[in-house]
This record gives C-alpha cells, structure tokens and sequence, in this order.
C-alpha cells in the first residue's frame, strides 16, 4: 500500500502538535512503530522544515 505525502504530513503534525512519543502516535495513527519511522524519515525529504522540528 503506497503512501502519499500528505499522509506522512497528517502524520508528522499529529506528532509535533499533540506532545507524545513515537509509540503513541504510531498507535493513535494505526501504523507500527518502524513504518512510523520510515515515514518520518521520508519527511525530510518532502518537508525538510517539519522534519527538522520533529528531531
């Protein structure tokens, strides 16, 4: 299943606006912990500012 990038923006400000850990918005959102990861890692590619704030 492909993801676009305004899920993995949806995703990274769920993160950054709601003050909880990579476990917990993994949960909340509905994907694992690693596919989590994977696409905050793709954020610094599609939206390097979100990223650099999500570190």
């Amino acid at each position: 299943m492909a993801v676009n990038n305004e899920q993995i923006i949806r995703e990274s400000d769920y993160y950054l606006e709601n003050d909880v850990n990579i476990n917990e918005a993994s949960q909340e959102l509905g994907v694992s912990r690693r596919t989590f990861q994977l696409h905050m890692k793709k954020l610094l590619e599609i939206c390097p500012e979100k990223y650099a704030r999500s570190k």
